[in-house]
C-alpha cells in the first residue's frame, strides 16, 4: 500500500493507494516544514488518515511540499513521516516535481506552480533544473495567490482603486488596516491570509483595476523566471494550481507575449501524479 501527497501552503491533497486498481483520497491541512511543526504534522495526518486502514499497512510514501525544495527541509519532514509511518519507505520531494511529473510524464517542458505560492522550474523528463529559487510571500511568489492578495490589499489601503470596488472589498474584509497588518506579520501562515483574496479577484475581474493586478503578478513571473532560462520559449509551458486554472486567459496572454505557448493547465496534480508513479512502477 502507497501513498501519495501534494502538500502546498494551504492544504494537503493524499491519495492513498491499497492496489492497483482502487485509491482513497483524503485532504489535510497545508505542511510546509518553514510553517509547520512536527506535532502538527502528526495531528494532520492522524486526524485525517482513512480509519478504515492503520498507518502502520503505508509501506511506502511519496511526500512532494511546498517549502522541500532544500535538502535541509527535506530530512526535516521524512523524519516527521517516519515518525508516524513507521514501517515506510519515505520519499520527500519539492512541489515543482510533482506539477513536472503531473504536466509533463516522461517529456520535457517548463512547470509553474500557480496557488497560494508559486514555483517555476525546466524538467527534462526526468529531472528539475531550477534557475531561480522560489523565495516566498515576503521576497518572491510572483503570480500566486498570495503575491496577487499583497497587491490588492496595497492598492486599497493606499485608497488607490475606485470608489465602488473600495466599497465591496470593505464587505468583503471587514478588518482594520491594524488587524490586516497583523494577519500579515504577526500571525500564522500569513500568506494563506493573502491569497484569500483571490476569490474577490475572480468575482470583480471586470474592472480594469483588477485585471491589471492579475497581468501584472503574471508579467513578473515570466520575467523573473520563464525569461531566465536559455530554453525557453521553446519548450511548452505548463500550469499547476487554482490560481493559475482561475486566470488562465490572462496568463496565456502575457505568456504568449513573451514568446511561450501553454501545454496544459491543471488545477490538481493527484490524478496524474498516481498514474506517473504507476506507469514507472515506483511505488
Amino acid at each position: 500500500m502507497i501513498l501519495i501527497a501534494d502538500s502546498g501552503s494551504t492544504k494537503t491533497q493524499w491519495r492513498l493507494i491499497p492496489n492497483q486498481s482502487d485509491h482513497i483520497d483524503f485532504l489535510s491541512a497545508g505542511l510546509n516544514p518553514y510553517f509547520t511543526e512536527r506535532d502538527d504534522f502528526e495531528r494532520e495526518i492522524l486526524g485525517s488518515f482513512p480509519r478504515s486502514f492503520s498507518v502502520y499497512e503505508v509501506e511506502k510514501v511519496w511526500f512532494y511540499g511546498a517549502g522541500c525544495g532544500t535538502k535541509e527541509k527535506q530530512d526535516v519532514v521524512k523524519l516527521y513521516l517516519s515518525k508516524i509511518f513507521e514501517n515506510a519507505g519515505i520519499e520527500v520531494s519539492t512541489d515543482i516535481l510533482a506539477a513536472a511529473r503531473a504536466l509533463f510524464q516522461n517529456n520535457a517542458g517548463f512547470a509553474v506552480i500557480l496557488g497560494t505560492g508559486s514555483n517555476v522550474a525546466y524538467y527534462n523528463g526526468t529531472s528539475i533544473i531550477q534557475k531561480t529559487p522560489s523565495l516566498g510571500y515576503a521576497l518572491g511568489d510572483e503570480g500566486s495567490g498570495a503575491n496577487m492578495g499583497n497587491r490588492l490589499i496595497k492598492r486599497w489601503l493606499y485608497h488607490q482603486l475606485p470608489q465602488q470596488l473600495e466599497g465591496e472589498l470593505e464587505k468583503f474584509c471587514s478588518l482594520s488596516v491594524a488587524q490586516i497588518l497583523s494577519k500579515i506579520y504577526s500571525q500564522k501562515s500569513p500568506s494563506q491570509f493573502l491569497a484569500s483574496f483571490v476569490p474577490f479577484l475572480k468575482e470583480n475581474i471586470g474592472y480594469t483595476e483588477v485585471q491589471s493586478i492579475v497581468r501584472e503578478a503574471f508579467r513578473e513571473l515570466v520575467r523573473n523566471h520563464l525569461l531566465c532560462y536559455r530554453g525557453f520559449p521553446n519548450e511548452p509551458v505548463g500550469v499547476i494550481g487554482s490560481v493559475g486554472y482561475i486566470f488562465q486567459d490572462f496568463f496565456e496572454d502575457e505568456l504568449k507575449q513573451a514568446g511561450g505557448v501553454t501545454s496544459k493547465f491543471l488545477q490538481y496534480p493527484m490524478n496524474e501524479l498516481a498514474t506517473f508513479h504507476k506507469n514507472q512502477k515506483r511505488c
